[in-house]
């Protein structure tokens, strides 16, 4: 309940800011993508030529209303990016070998992002006075 501000009346409450959300969950997602686009360093004697098509396969979608819920969906549709950055724990899994060899899953990365970017989400779900 709001508190009554001195002269006696309800202060006003307005519902949280649509806005705000989007600008939070388009700031993760956003993060998410910039993130999974980089590569670890090559280890050992690896001779192959790295072509950035993975990076580049990172993309966004959203924010969007999907029944009552505000969502970004974070993806890659290179077909082997599951092998160096699937998932951990459901299909499409990371492969272990690209885990040993550098590769973060990005089960990982998007657990990271959104612990980093939690104050700004709750923030953004605050009623506005």
């Amino acid at each position: 309940m709001a508190p009554l501000p001195s002269n006696g009346k309800l202060a006003k409450i307005r519902p949280p800011s649509t806005l705000a959300m989007v600008a939070a969950l388009s700031a993760v997602g956003l993060d998410l993508v910039a993130r999974m686009s980089k590569y670890p360093s090559k280890r050992g004697s690896a001779d192959y030529q790295r072509t950035g098509t993975l990076g580049r396969g990172w993309t966004m979608t959203g924010p969007s209303i999907k029944g009552q819920d505000l969502v970004v969906f974070v993806g890659n549709n290179v077909d082997y990016a599951p092998h160096p950055q699937g998932l951990l724990t459901s299909t499409p899994r990371q492969s272990k070998v690209m885990a040993g060899l550098g590769w973060t899953s990005v089960e990982v990365i998007g657990e990271e992002v959104v612990a980093e970017h939690r104050p700004l989400i709750l923030k953004s779900m605050q009623p506005r006075r």
